[in-house]
């Protein structure tokens, strides 16, 4: 749909002038940014392709829609991966295909961006005075719900589609390991 034909949208389906002016600025800072404008979960459903129902089920039932396994790690211990089934992991891919792709990043972030190899990593470092390694001990666990619902409402997104796409990213409110496994940025 098109800017305009939102805002016929917006003008048909509510009445009060103050909500209407509300919902016309959250159109226009996701035109400006280029993010989705999303007014619903059933329309966030048909932005994806999923109804609505299946769309309450993966945040209902999350556990539901990971393949749990394990992997070693070169330490010799395990690492617990949780893998989305493929119509969770195919709303995952919008999500991030479509929002956080627009997520401008710092210069000095090189994980998990396209095109961007362990190479060009190193390169920064290059003839520098020290080098700390370091591996954060569960990094995607500690990113919470609540941190996630944040990037969305610092995007513009109002708190409920905030929760609604949070919740979809999310396994035990939290970020699980072992999600999408494409390069993510860029």
């Amino acid at each position: 749909m098109k800017k305009k034909d939102f805002i016929n949208l917006i003008n048909e389906n509510f009445y009060n002038p103050d909500i209407k002016e509300e919902y016309i600025l959250y159109l226009e800072k996701c035109c400006k940014i280029g993010i989705p404008f999303i007014l619903n979960i059933e329309h966030l459903g048909e932005i994806v392709g999923i109804k609505r129902k299946i769309l309450l089920y993966f945040m209902l039932f999350t556990n539901k829609y990971y393949r749990e396994f394990k992997i070693p790690k070169r330490s010799g211990k395990w690492r617990k991966i949780n893998s989305p089934y493929p119509a969770l992991s195919m709303v995952q891919r919008w999500i991030l295909d479509n929002i956080l792709t627009r997520i401008a990043l710092d210069d000095a972030a090189k994980g998990f961006i396209k095109n961007i190899s362990i190479k060009d990593n190193v390169l920064v470092h290059i003839n520098k005075k020290c080098l700390l390694k370091i591996d954060m001990k569960d990094f995607f666990p500690s990113i919470t719900l609540r941190r996630i619902i944040s990037i969305f409402l610092n995007l513009g997104y109002p708190h409920k589609i905030s929760y609604f796409l949070a919740k979809l990213c999310c396994k035990d409110d939290c970020l699980p390991q072992g999600g999408i496994n494409k390069p993510l940025f860029k």
